[in-house]
């Protein structure tokens, strides 16, 4: 796995805690996650109550009535993970600084005869897939998002683009 502390340990500098890298990543993903199940199904709740009217203490779809557009019910996910990625790829820095504390160890760095390759490795590796790990998680919050927004939407509430144009009585 992409965070299992065993892996984490061979791509990471040596003065990094796996353990904590692990963590913060945990951290930021669930976070992110709460964050964007919150904003998406407060904006989905409204914009669904929206095509309904009580009449006779009943709820009752308002005919011709169109849930907003998918579009708007996203905007936190897409926010929230794309800078999630950016930190991810902030901590390249962290990582290279790391090399400077302690023992000093971007000296001995600097004296293998591959230092630039293996440099690069240490100090991008992690960030990058955490990067991509944000983003792909993301993505797959915004299909879960648009499955619930299409499927749990009332098929004459989605318009014209889904091939209703007038509302089924």
């Amino acid at each position: 796995m992409i965070l299992s502390p065993a892996a984490l340990k061979k791509v990471l500098p040596p003065s990094v805690p796996a353990e904590s890298v692990r963590g913060a990543a945990a951290l930021g993903l669930t976070a992110g996650t709460i964050v964007s199940l919150f904003d998406f199904f407060t904006r989905y709740g409204h914009a669904k109550e929206m095509l309904y009217t009580m009449k006779n203490f009943k709820r009752i779809l308002i005919p011709g009535a169109i849930i907003r557009p998918y579009s708007e019910m996203i905007g936190a996910t897409v926010t929230v993970f794309a800078v999630l990625a950016v930190v991810a790829l902030t901590s390249a820095v962290l990582m290279y600084a790391s090399f400077y504390q302690g023992g000093r160890s971007i000296y001995l760095m600097r004296r293998l005869p591959d230092s630039c390759r293996t440099l690069r490795r240490y100090v991008w590796t992690v960030p990058v897939r955490l990067a991509l790990l944000s983003l792909l998680w993301g993505l797959a919050l915004l299909v879960i998002y648009y499955l619930i927004w299409r499927f749990a939407t009332p098929a004459q509430c989605l318009g014209p683009a889904f091939g209703t144009l007038h509302p089924v009585t």
